[in-house]
């Protein structure tokens, strides 16, 4: 589909394109931690996270720095993703079910309007980032930098221009698009007027 290589740069960051990811900086310890989550069905899935979680807990892990994120898109409720996307819980947590999944957290972030020309690259690559953790905002950080487990560390706004289905072609020098009050040149993605004091990143549907 169109999203195709917007989703392959996300897995990339998420999990370095590997289905069977799960957030390691608990692993260590986790009676589960070698069983592979893509040969489980979505409901298994939620089940081992749960365990992972409970794994954490005992661990003395703070609430707020327990992760159970899984698969290429270091997805924290699959439940809500398969349920969104037609996908039943009793299918496997697999490749093809992963990428139909992710389809969830697009549409959340806004692909839709996008694709309607109804808001910028620039407003979709900030969304997204307020989805994927690892996706830098157009202003250079990531939305949970400062979250203690979270890291922004690439972007995915060429994908984003990628992936527009009407190709008219690549913008032209000169025209921009505005973010939280930011002008952008849409070329370069360059920053022509950021003010003294970023306002913050429009609210992210979670």
């Amino acid at each position: 589909g169109a999203s195709g290589s917007l989703k392959a740069k996300i897995r990339s960051l998420e999990a370095g394109g590997n289905y069977a990811a799960v957030f390691t900086g608990y692993l260590n310890g986790f009676a589960r931690r070698n069983e592979d989550i893509t040969k489980m069905t979505i409901a298994q899935v939620v089940k081992y996270q749960k365990d992972y979680i409970a794994h954490q807990r005992a661990l003395g892990i703070p609430e707020s720095q327990r992760s159970a994120a899984i698969g290429a898109y270091q997805m924290l409720y699959p439940e809500i993703a398969a349920s969104k996307t037609g996908v039943p819980m009793s299918a496997l947590f697999n490749k093809e079910n992963q990428d139909k999944m992710a389809e969830y957290y697009l549409n959340v972030a806004g692909q839709q309007a996008y694709l309607r020309g109804d808001i910028t690259a620039g407003e979709y690559n900030d969304r997204l980032a307020g989805q994927f953790a690892s996706i830098k905002k157009m202003s250079g950080g990531g939305v949970y930098d400062t979250d203690g487990i979270n890291k922004a560390y690439g972007g995915v706004y060429q994908e984003i221009l990628d992936n527009k289905p009407d190709t008219a072609g690549p913008k032209k020098p000169g025209s921009t698009y505005t973010v939280s009050g930011v002008t952008y040149d849409s070329a370069t993605g360059a920053s022509i007027n950021a003010p003294m004091s970023m306002t913050p990143s429009p609210d992210i549907e979670r």
